[in-house]
């Protein structure tokens, strides 16, 4: 069995921000939830799962966020909870930050 490449994964988690973190306008890709099960659950439910790309539309309490497709007012307190790895600036000119990618 292969070790995972520790190099990369310090890298990778450097790269993730939280939410509230994520400029405006930005995208940014799902990386990590470090909440209560039962607030994990409720963001799954809005479709802020791991893996999904969400755009942060407008920052405040609540925030606003495009995730498939859909715009979600999220507490502060929960968008804290998420771990986004933001795209580079190119990237989301060149996708719509609100699908995931196919």
């Amino acid at each position: 069995m292969n070790e995972p490449d520790r190099e990369t994964e310090r890298h990778a988690d450097e790269a993730a921000v939280r939410l509230d973190e994520l400029a405006v306008g930005r995208c940014g890709h799902v990386v990590g939830i470090q909440c209560e099960p039962d607030a994990a659950n409720r963001l799954a439910g809005m479709g802020v799962c791991i893996g999904r790309m969400v755009q942060l539309v407008q920052r405040g309490d609540p925030m606003i966020l495009r995730a498939f497709g859909s715009r979600i007012g999220l507490s502060y307190r929960l968008g804290r909870c998420v771990q986004v790895r933001p795209c580079r600036e190119s990237e989301c000119a060149s996708h719509r930050c609100d699908e995931d990618p196919v």
